[in-house]
């Protein structure tokens, strides 16, 4: 089997970019009927999966080697996806296009809402900071963290029923909102049912 082109890898990862629909693996987390596609998978049983849609922002070919002996090559790729993708399913789709069966050989997360790989810190590089008294330079406050859920900034009125722990009704289609008071984050409510969102997390003294 002959190798594929950097040109014909390219031009296939390409009609992967935007919104797409993936049938997300039996081996995942996914729930159908109340319960996670692995368990149905353990259990040798067969279910329908569930279409969703999900979103890739970008997907750049890196390189690419061929194995003449074994007809295999190998494609380092890198990936910006919304949650919910499943890369080994991405890298399944473009074999599909390609006509080769393709399996994700390693996955390496370089980057989680604001969270990048390179502003990672090991045990040790924590001591070595902490002892050099640099290590605020690493570490967010809450204000800074939650910024990629949606934002609601609470009326005064609102800001009572949510000390006291109460739901709330808002406008929203999002499961996760996070909620501030004169612009500092309180809390982060889920949707609980009809609009309606109930308390996930609290931080009251955040101030």
């Amino acid at each position: 089997k002959e190798s594929y082109s950097d040109k014909t890898i390219i031009k296939n990862m390409q009609k992967l970019v935007g919104d797409i629909k993936q049938i997300p693996p039996m081996y995942s987390a996914v729930k159908v009927n109340g319960k996670k596609l692995y368990e149905y998978a353990r259990n040798g049983e067969d279910v329908k999966r569930p279409i969703r849609q999900i979103h890739v922002n970008s997907f750049e070919f890196i390189k690419s080697s061929f194995n003449k002996n074994i007809g295999q090559q190998i494609i380092e790729f890198k990936v910006d996806c919304s949650k919910g993708t499943y890369v080994r399913t991405l890298v399944t789709q473009l074999g599909e296009l390609l006509n080769v069966p393709a399996v994700m050989k390693s996955l390496v997360r370089t980057r989680s809402g604001q969270f990048t790989l390179d502003r990672s810190l090991t045990l040790e590089d924590i001591e070595e900071k902490i002892r050099s008294k640099k290590i605020m330079d690493y570490i967010f406050s809450l204000d800074q963290i939650f910024t990629y859920y949606p934002k609601v900034n609470l009326s005064m009125r609102q800001w009572e029923k949510v000390k006291n722990g109460g739901f709330l009704k808002l406008d929203l289609d999002s499961k996760i909102v996070c909620l501030t008071y004169s612009n500092k984050v309180k809390a982060i409510y889920q949707q609980y049912k009809d609009g309606y969102f109930k308390p996930l997390k609290m931080f009251l003294n955040n101030n």
